[in-house]
């Protein structure tokens, strides 16, 4: 009876076999998979790396996520559309996306460290020329894995977008495993180690992304075609990636190592808990672009008001839990549990940012979704200029949070907007929990 009425709240909220609820239970298995690989990762950087050299080490790593991010010039998002309404172009989308990835990545990886190399006195001490490889075949490997990725979310392929996802953490936390007790690890070992992770994992997105669908001839007017649709998306993309990592480049830059790598260890205690529910906004976007505007609009406050009332909980868990932060990471990373404790209510307005933002990009407004997280980078950059200075990774935090809110009040305005909704909507009901009893259905075959 519970499986049937299970399959039941299933069919009354829209989700089928194959979409939001089955695909975001996979991906929600990959991440929460991936976030604990993470987690051993940065346990084990924390126990090996006093905080300066895990500041530097972080400051390599987050560089390399942002530079990733904005080299993608919206063509993730564009691929992630496409691929989802368009079959035939597959093979021709994938293999634009590939090459534009790959040589965008190496030119503003490469222009990146170059700089770096010639302004040492904006770098830790730490991180010198190898590690300054490291940040460009970091790129590199970080943009081909989120190109494999969008290609295969694009393709509904959520078994092996989970996959790929889990590639590189899980690599990254093995290889450490393995280091750590054979030799002592410095800041160059770690980064080169990491790398290594990146690189691993962009091999295996492109080995199933090339299972999926076959490799085609590059399209010059495809590209052209995606390229217009991407470069509207291209702020969705830039913001998202200075969001989430911009505040530790700026700490690298204008702070203590020190406070760096306590913010770092915090902003990892904060993504293990809040990240993975993410992936449910994200499996809904192709859904979203196939259905008609109504569905679209149904699906959304739908997954609005779900992961709300998830993320409540978690968030409550969070607070509780804080205190084991500097026993699980060690006694030196103690100053980490403030700034924890600061990034948590961010994760509401998380929610928002990332539910309307990719919303808007589904029902082609790329334009639109750009805005909330334009303005979550906006908030967030000056507020971390005038608060990380007295307050050093507390101050970051609350940057961040606030950053947050303003980018979901942004995302939250526009989707009203455009969609004309009545604000009523977007308060949690009884009914928003078939979906959750779905997804846990979907999630543990019961």
């Amino acid at each position: 009876m519970a499986r049937t009425e299970s399959q039941a709240g299933i069919q009354r909220t829209g989700l089928g076999a194959g979409s939001i609820a089955g695909g975001s239970a996979r991906l929600l298995l990959a991440r929460m998979s991936s976030a604990a690989a993470s987690f051993v990762s940065a346990l084990i950087l924390a126990r090996a790396l006093p905080p300066s050299e895990r500041g530097a080490v972080a400051f390599v790593t987050m560089a390399a996520l942002v530079l990733a991010g904005i080299s993608g010039l919206g063509l993730e998002q564009a691929t992630v559309v496409f691929a989802a309404k368009r079959i035939r172009d597959r093979p021709n989308l994938l293999t634009n996306l590939c090459l534009l990835s790959l040589t965008t990545a190496m030119l503003l990886g490469g222009a990146c460290a170059v700089g770096l190399a010639i302004a040492s006195s904006v770098r830790p001490t730490d991180v010198g020329g190898v590690e300054l490889l490291c940040l460009v075949l970091g790129t590199v490997g970080l943009r081909l894995n989120s190109a494999s990725v969008a290609f295969l979310l694009g393709c509904g392929r959520f078994r092996a977008q989970s996959i790929v996802v889990c590639a590189s953490p899980v690599l990254l936390a093995v290889l450490l495993l393995v280091a750590w007790p054979v030799s002592d690890l410095t800041v160059r070992s770690a980064c080169l180690i990491w790398t290594a992770a990146q690189l691993g994992g962009a091999a295996v997105g492109l080995v199933a992304a090339a299972y999926v669908d076959k490799w085609g001839l590059p399209s010059p007017a495809l590209a052209r075609e995606a390229a217009t649709f991407g470069l509207r998306a291209w702020g969705l993309s830039i913001a998202l990636s200075f969001n989430a990592r911009i505040d530790q480049v700026i700490m690298g830059l204008i702070s203590t190592e020190a406070a760096l790598g306590y913010y770092a260890v915090a902003v990892n205690a904060g993504e293990a808990a809040l990240y993975p529910l993410m992936t449910v906004a994200q499996v809904a976007t192709p859904s979203i672009a196939r259905g008609s505007m109504t569905e679209s609009i149904e699906t959304t406050l739908r997954l609005f008001r779900a992961l709300l009332l998830l993320t409540a909980g978690i968030v409550a868990v969070g607070f509780v839990c804080s205190p084991l932060i500097p026993i699980v990471f060690g006694s030196d990373y103690s100053p980490s549990v403030e700034p924890f404790l600061w990034l948590l209510p961010g994760g509401l307005a998380y929610v928002a940012l990332n539910v309307f933002s990719s919303s808007l990009l589904a029902t082609s407004a790329p334009g639109r979704s750009s805005l909330g997280p334009s303005a979550a980078l906006v908030v967030g950059v000056a507020l971390d200029f005038v608060l990380i200075p007295p307050l050093g990774a507390t101050g970051a935090a609350i940057a961040a949070s606030a950053a947050s809110v303003a980018g979901g009040l942004v995302a939250t305005f526009f989707y009203i907007r455009l969609t004309r909704i009545d604000t009523a909507l977007l308060l949690p009901r009884r009914g928003d929990l078939a979906f959750l009893r779905a997804l846990a259905w979907r999630f543990t075959g019961r």
